[in-house]
């Protein structure tokens, strides 16, 4: 049997997607050790950088196209949300035209984690409404939508996600089928004898919490496997990632942040510039004793040359956010994704121990049964016993298995995330440069010609003439 058969509490009953899933525009419940991110800088107009960056290779070879786009909301009211159109494909070969809302996508996630159990799942990240009237404003659903098709692009690429049903589901299914689908999308637990009765998985999952409870209180332990030790490495490895990646997402942010400010602080230089010079140059008239509003035309133009510089900061920090600020919050996002996929395998750690306290549990029933005085009925009673402890064999080989299988899957995810690392990190850097050499040529551009405005007018008013 397969780990997508899996034994611990189905995903389904658990808000593994960190979200409330009470309704598409609610706020988050949170995301596991990670705050809502900031909204980027406003774009600019039109792809100024044109192909200057450079693309990740995970994303770039025969990597199928998909695209959330089209924003439109539905009812009113309470009843009030928001669906996303969601193509797959290059047009005009289009594999997939749906719409979705918010919810779906976290449904989708959520389907992930169990369906593939120990994968590394990219987290949705999210805006959080303050305030209720933002809700479903522009802005908001901008940056959703945004999110949301990064999230759908990274799934249709990776390895362990693009083949789960529920993908399929997700992209597929007709919209005016797609609730009653997301029903039977759910992922059955196989057992290789007969499905246990009702009173039996009552009994295992009571088993099953008492040694979560009894692990987490230190009086008690897991059953051990043989790559255990690489897991441990792991967490330890996570503990320095996880502190190095956020360090990371400080100084980018700080270093976008003050591109942001310069353009702003060079905005209100603009305007104050412009008030001093009307303060200055303004004078009543004698007559209706109406001001007469009047500028120096040398510090206008020079205002006029200081407004484009304000505008370049502007989009230079929007570039920087984008070509590294969002790619090291990713990364820092994707830490969180491989701790939930340790607590997945945990999760099945504690189910194959569950199962194997119940084969030690039916073997002594059996013991017991088998050494008692011989008395009526003790045959079939001893008969049904040995087919108990049989069945709970079994139970426990597949939950070994599945436990196997997830390990595995870990192992072969943190091979991919760590080469994927090294290519983000390394092109999130040439990136961030390209926009530097970029945007310096322009501003050096803009500064001389202030500078040269400043020399010409300079040579103007000496020689008696007047600046434009």
């Amino acid at each position: 049997m397969s780990a997508e058969g899996k034994e611990p509490i189905p995903a389904d009953d658990l808000n593994v997607s960190g979200y409330d899933e009470s309704g598409d525009e609610s706020s988050p419940t949170g995301e596991p050790d990670n705050m809502p991110d900031e909204p980027p800088p406003s774009p600019p107009q039109g792809n100024i950088m044109g192909g200057l960056f450079e693309a990740n290779k995970a994303e770039e070879e025969n990597a199928p196209t998909v695209k959330v786009s089209d924003p439109m909301q539905h009812g009113e009211g309470r009843s009030l949300y928001t669906t996303y159109r969601v193509f797959l494909g290059t047009p005009p070969d289009i594999t997939s035209n749906v719409r979705r809302r918010y919810s779906d996508f976290q449904w989708l996630y959520s389907r992930l984690q169990a369906e593939r159990p120990g994968a590394i799942i990219p987290i949705i990240p999210h805006q959080m409404a303050l305030q209720k009237k933002n809700r479903f404003s522009s802005e908001l659903i901008k940056h959703r939508m945004i999110n949301l098709n990064r999230f759908l692009t990274r799934v249709i690429v990776h390895p362990e996600l693009k083949d789960a049903p529920c993908v399929n589901v997700f992209l597929k299914t007709a919209d005016n089928l797609f609730e009653e689908q997301k029903k039977y999308a759910k992922v059955e637990t196989q057992y290789p004898v007969s499905n246990p009765s009702k009173m039996d998985k009552i009994r295992h999952n009571l088993v099953r919490t008492a040694v979560s409870l009894t692990v987490a209180g230190g009086q008690g332990e897991l059953e051990e496997t043989e790559i255990d030790p690489v897991f441990v490495e792991i967490k330890e490895y996570l503990k320095k990632l996880e502190f190095d990646v956020k360090q990371l997402c400080v100084m980018s942010s700080k270093m976008m942040k003050g591109t942001k400010e310069r353009g702003e602080s060079l905005q209100n230089l603009s305007k104050t510039l412009n008030a001093l010079d009307t303060a200055t140059n303004t004078e009543p008239d004698e007559d209706d004793y109406e001001e007469e509003v009047s500028t120096n035309p040398v510090l206008q133009g020079l205002i006029k040359r200081l407004e484009p510089l304000a505008t370049l900061s502007a989009e230079q920090s929007w570039y920087e956010h984008t070509t590294m600020v969002d790619r090291f919050k990713e990364l820092e996002r994707d830490v969180q994704a491989i701790k939930l996929a340790l607590q997945r395998r945990r999760d099945h750690r504690i189910s194959y121990t569950a199962r194997v306290k119940e084969v030690k549990t039916k073997q002594k029933s059996v013991d017991k049964i088998a050494q008692s005085d011989a008395k009526p009925g003790k045959t079939d009673k001893l008969n049904s016993s040995q087919m108990e402890l049989q069945t709970a064999k079994e139970l426990s080989e597949t939950a070994r298995v599945n436990l196997d299988e997830v390990s595995k899957r870990i192992m072969r995810e943190m091979d991919r995330f760590e080469e994927e690392m090294q290519d983000t990190v390394q092109l999130s850097i040439v990136n961030f440069a390209q926009v530097q050499v970029e945007y310096s040529n322009k501003s050096i551009g803009g500064w001389s010609d202030l500078i040269n405005f400043r020399k010409e007018t300079k040579e103007l008013e000496e020689s008696g003439g007047q600046a434009d």
